[in-house]
């Protein structure tokens, strides 16, 4: 999605209209080049000024005038590039179930330490029976 703008506003606008589901993958700025008439302007301002310098000292004033003129409307537009790129889909890990018969040993184990009752080992030992 190509598209053209000055102003630090104007490439933020253009960052912001992602399409749903896209990124920016890459970004580049390229600014404006000169226009004709800021070429032109430009010239006639440096001739008017070395004229005010060797003539007509007036002159300097309006090959100032002419000078920051060219500088100031005498370039085309930038140009900002965006290329966008589909969005990254979630991974989600999901972990194996864990064996049932590993874990009736832990649970023996537990009740081996004295870490849980008898009733909480047989409730749970029931419990992973039935999913076997």
């Amino acid at each position: 999605m190509p598209g053209a703008g000055c102003s630090l506003a104007a490439k933020q606008l253009e960052l912001d209209d992602a399409p749903p589901g896209y990124v920016v993958q890459s970004q580049s700025w390229a600014p404006g080049g000169p226009t004709a008439l800021g070429t032109l302007l430009l010239i006639l301002g440096g001739l008017c000024v070395v004229a005010g310098l060797i003539i007509f000292p007036r002159a300097i004033l309006l090959g100032l005038a002419a000078l920051l003129f060219g500088v100031l409307v005498g370039r085309t537009r930038g140009e900002l590039t965006v290329t966008w790129a589909p969005a990254p889909q979630a991974i989600s890990i999901v972990p194996p179930a864990p064996d049932p018969g590993q874990q009736l040993v832990i649970l023996k184990q537990l009740l081996d330490q004295g870490a849980i009752s008898r009733s909480e080992y047989d409730a749970k030992k029931a419990e992973l029976l039935a999913r076997m």
